[in-house]
């Protein structure tokens, strides 16, 4: 039995589909709301080994809850540059910790030049500490000057906590910095929790002190578009990922390999919702091997029908 017969998505019955019925099917539970997983429950501090600085692979595309989808379209050196999905360019440091380098967007550039030594965070480990200024330099479209100002940062690496994103579950560093004018005054802190095992950050938070709010952003998924791959090895990577999640149960997955190349792919579903939108989706793991090196994507899916399963732009999950 598949996990989704194709006609219990059709609309007219999705909003009377019972719960019992579908876990029922599916053999394990089907959650109401995806906060239930951490209400109630105590923050964990994970004992983690320093993390290296990470290094994006060049193709990956990495979806968040409040609609922004981040392409790494090259990495050169410490440069990585990335286009997001309203065609803005960006170049940024591996240290997701320091501003972008350069922004372009459809009215102004943002070039920015970094003095001071933010390395110092690296490996990551608890109590590490660095400091830098960044004088910014916008330029709107078609002006002939720009604009500077100076902004000066203090970061920390805070701790460690297991946190819960729509993409999964995660041991991350918790690292805090910090923003503070020429003269010291306070503007704004944002507080990162990076995963070591996927290389990026899962949640980011941003207080600003003017006008008081906290803006936030956690990871949907990690997916990549296989770049340079054989078009047959493609295909059966993301034919693997669609009969997974919609024929397998929660915790078993579906492995598939090439003998000949040793491309290779597990897809893991972990736990099973009703979004509020009424559709049904899924948390999955799915780890990919290319070249003998082996990399995690893991993230949220839904089912639009039988066999097309998408990863949501606006995480209403």
């Amino acid at each position: 039995m598949t996990v989704f017969q194709h006609r219990l998505f059709r609309p007219a019955l999705t909003l009377v589909l019972s719960t019992p019925l579908l876990a029922a099917c599916v053999g394990d539970p089907v959650l109401q709301q995806l906060s239930t997983l951490t209400s109630g429950q105590k923050a964990y501090a994970p004992t983690l080994p320093p993390a290296p600085i990470p290094t994006p692979v060049v193709g990956t595309r990495y979806y968040y809850s409040n609609g922004v989808t981040e392409r790494v379209t090259a990495v050169g050196g410490d440069d990585v540059t990335w286009i997001n999905n309203r065609r803005h360019k960006q170049i940024s440091s591996r240290d997701f910790t320091i501003p972008e380098k350069f922004v372009e967007t459809t009215t102004r550039d943002y070039n920015r030049v970094l003095h001071g030594a933010p390395g110092a965070l690296w490996p990551l480990g608890v109590g590490n500490t660095s400091r830098f200024t960044v004088i910014n330099h916008v330029k709107l479209k078609g002006a002939k000057k720009d604009t500077k100002y100076v902004q000066r940062w203090q970061c920390a690496v805070d701790g460690t906590e297991r946190v819960r994103v729509l993409a999964g579950t995660f041991d991350t560093y918790k690292v805090e910095c910090k923003r503070f004018s020429p003269t010291f005054r306070f503007y704004q802190k944002r507080t990162w929790y990076y995963a070591p095992e996927i290389g990026q950050y899962v949640r980011r938070e941003d207080y600003y002190k003017y006008p008081g709010k906290t803006y936030r952003r956690e990871l949907t998924a990690v997916y990549s578009i296989l770049p340079g791959v054989a078009t047959p090895i493609r295909r059966e990577i993301r034919k693997t990922f669609q009969v997974a999640l919609e024929n397998h149960k929660s915790g078993v997955p579906l492995t598939w390999r090439d003998k000949k190349t040793g491309a290779a792919t597990t897809v893991t579903p972990v736990l099973t919702y009703k979004a509020a939108s009424g559709a049904f989706c899924r948390t999955y793991r799915q780890s990919i091997t290319l070249n003998g090196k082996t990399h995690l994507y893991p993230g949220v899916a839904c089912r639009e029908s039988r066999l097309k399963w998408v990863i949501p732009r606006l995480a209403q999950l």
